[in-house]
Parts: C-alpha cells; sequence; structure tokens
C-alpha cells in the first residue's frame, strides 16, 4: 500500500488551526484495524457542530453503522489512506435515513468502505436518505480487504446529490437508486 502519511500530516497540521475543523482521534478514533471504533466516531460526528469539518485518520476504522443527520464534512486522508471496515451486516454510513425534514449540505470525501468478510444481504456500505445539494467526493466502497458489501450505494430520497470519483464493486447492486432520488454523476 502506498504511504501517504507525507501529505496527510501536512494537510492536518494546516487544518489544526482552524476552529471549524474537528479530528476523529481527538474522541478516540483510534483506526488500528483491531479497535471497535463505533462509539468514538459516532461520538465524533455528534461534536462536530452543524457546517463543520471532521478529519478522519488514516488507518482502518471498524464500526458497525454510524449516522450523519446534519449538515457537515466528513473526510479521510485518501482511498488509499483512510478505510472505513464494517463489521456487521446493517448500514456502514447512512446519511439522513428516516428523518423527515431534509439535510442539506453533506459532503463526504477520501475515504474508502471495505469489509474484511463477504457481508450479507442486509449490508450496505454507504445509505444516502433525505438528504439534498450534497457532495460525495473520492469515496470508494469496494472489496479491497477481500470481502464484498451486499449494496455499495443505497440512494433512497437524496435529491441533487454531486458524485466525484465515487467507485463500487458489490455482490449485489453497486448503485441502487429508488423512485424518489436524482442524483449527478462527474
Amino acid at each position: 500500500m502506498p504511504n501517504f502519511s507525507d501529505g496527510a500530516e501536512t494537510a492536518t497540521q494546516s487544518l489544526r488551526s482552524s476552529q471549524d475543523v474537528y479530528f476523529a482521534t481527538d474522541y478516540g478514533v483510534r483506526a488500528d484495524g483491531v479497535t471497535d471504533d463505533t462509539a468514538a466516531l459516532a461520538a465524533a460526528i455528534a461534536a462536530t457542530p452543524t457546517s463543520c469539518h471532521l478529519v478522519l485518520p488514516s488507518g482502518s476504522i471498524l464500526i458497525t453503522t454510524v449516522a450523519i443527520n446534519k449538515t457537515m464534512t466528513m473526510s479521510g486522508q485518501g482511498v488509499g489512506a483512510t478505510f472505513i471496515v464494517p463489521t456487521s451486516n446493517v448500514a456502514t454510513i447512512t446519511l439522513n435515513q428516516a428523518i423527515t425534514s431534509k439535510v442539506y449540505d453533506i459532503v463526504l470525501r477520501d475515504f474508502h468502505i471495505s469489509p474484511t468478510g463477504n457481508r450479507g444481504s442486509g449490508h450496505v456500505g454507504l445509505v444516502l436518505g433525505n438528504i439534498g445539494q450534497s457532495v460525495i467526493d473520492n469515496v470508494w466502497v469496494t472489496s479491497a480487504f477481500g470481502g464484498t458489501p451486499y449494496i455499495g450505494i443505497l440512494v433512497e430520497n437524496a435529491s441533487q446529490t454531486t458524485w466525484l470519483g465515487a467507485a463500487t464493486g458489490c455482490a449485489s447492486d453497486g448503485l441502487k437508486l429508488s423512485p424518489n432520488a436524482t442524483a449527478q454523476a462527474t
């Protein structure tokens, strides 16, 4: 695997000077590929104020499921450096799912969702619920660690969502759109 640490450290140092940037490691995310980081990542998301930026570290972040239900940016250090590793057959990351009021301007960028083992029919890498005018940028949902997500990205009720370099490789559907969804891929 390529070494991305030099650029990531420089970017992290410059981001630390901003009041609007929060770091998942400050809330206990270890990204060591052994620790269950679900509670720590959920705490980091909850602590990040609306319209602010949460930065994920390099490494493998093991989680069951986390939800983002507010306007925010969550970014990793790149698809070859930050891996979110699902450990169960539920949706790994959900964006405003089952919430009636629409959330706008959620941005996800620069990370890779990849299970270590094959996931069953209940697993979805990323669920886009009731969101609008959001951006998915350089987010991959694939089988990098040998496991296979069942559905890569499920778009339920998202509108005006822009995809920039999203990739999927899944057992069932790479990208599944519900009848209420609209998306723009670039």
